[in-house]
């Protein structure tokens, strides 16, 4: 099989949405399952760009992997809910209002329970998501996508009560701290 990284690559290609709708593209961090306060930010939304993997290929495992941000531990239990855009080339993000939570979205979907962070680990332990081959799948399977098109991914709370984990978003981190995409294809 083959192993591939992807990264965020440009300030636009990772944003957060506030509970107002409100996009923000350039804060240093994401807060991943935010649900309170002035940012609060509701929805996360994370592109990669020139994924190399044509149509149908069968994904194996895949997952995302964070750089823990701040100097505070996270340790409140976090529920988050993992899904894609359904689009065969997803557009980067926008300052326009909404301009994550209204996009579509895959029906495969993956929870996440992120374990505590504390950040004064964060060289060492780079907390990843359970496997999303489902939803890079969905994505790939579409009749339009094609192999060097992009995909993004959603990132919301799965309810009220979740705590956050805050990562460090391409404006915090370049592309050796940020959020970075492992896909395994046959």
């Amino acid at each position: 099989g083959l192993i591939r990284k992807y990264f965020v690559l440009r300030s636009e290609d990772d944003a957060e949405e506030g509970t107002n709708g409100q996009v923000d593209l350039i804060n240093p961090d994401l807060d991943l399952g935010q649900q309170s306060g002035f940012e609060s930010a509701a929805t996360i939304g994370i592109r990669f760009d020139g994924l190399d993997i044509p149509k149908g290929r069968k994904i194996k495992r895949a997952f995302v992997q964070f750089t823990m941000e701040g100097n505070r531990a996270k340790a409140k239990p976090t529920k988050l809910t993992l899904r894609a855009e359904l689009s065969p080339d997803a557009e980067a993000f926008k300052k326009e209002q909404k301009n994550i939570s209204s996009r579509r979205l895959t029906k495969a979907s993956v929870n996440w329970s992120p374990e505590p962070w504390n950040p004064k680990r964060a060289r060492d332990e780079r907390p990843q998501t359970p496997d999303l081959s489902a939803l890079i799948q969905e994505v790939v399977d579409q009749d339009d996508w094609k192999e060097g098109n992009a995909l993004v991914l959603i990132i919301t709370s799965a309810n009220k009560r979740s705590g956050e984990r805050d990562a460090i978003s391409f404006d915090g981190g370049g592309t050796h701290y940020g959020p970075m995409l492992h896909v395994e294809t046959d």
